[in-house]
């Protein structure tokens, strides 16, 4: 049996967007309501506190902020990232390295990492080895 993919887990848990759209409705776009809202909860508020604090998903909320997200669908895009590291982390079985997550955002996205790298006096050569 293969394990469920990570917007599976992120579905049922609450911290992946669907899209809702009748016949008449302009197309929206809101979090699943299949989680407890306890869960959601507590992932939301892990995610809002992380991205003041954890360097991977800082970056990953100030990339969003600059794609033009506002600050509550920055929080829930890291709380999404975070239940595909989950993910990953289960399905891998290894622990999760979060210098290996800085590499990964580095190499997908070069300029805004390098510019993130700058402010936040990071060594790009140190996430680079």
């Amino acid at each position: 049996r293969h394990p469920p993919i990570p917007d599976a887990l992120g579905a049922f848990l609450g911290a992946c967007p669907s899209r809702h759209q009748t016949g008449t409705s302009r197309d929206t776009a809101v979090l699943t309501p299949y989680a407890p809202r306890t869960t959601r909860a507590s992932l939301y508020e892990g995610a809002k506190s992380a991205t003041n604090s954890f360097a991977p998903l800082k970056f990953y909320y100030q990339h969003q902020r600059a794609l033009g997200k506002k600050p509550r669908q920055a929080v829930c895009a890291c709380m999404n990232r975070i239940v595909h590291w989950v993910w990953a982390v289960v399905n891998h079985d290894q622990p999760f390295d979060p210098t290996r997550a800085m590499e990964n955002m580095r190499r997908h996205f070069p300029e805004p990492f390098a510019l993130f790298c700058r402010n936040q006096n990071i060594a790009t050569e140190v996430i680079a080895s």
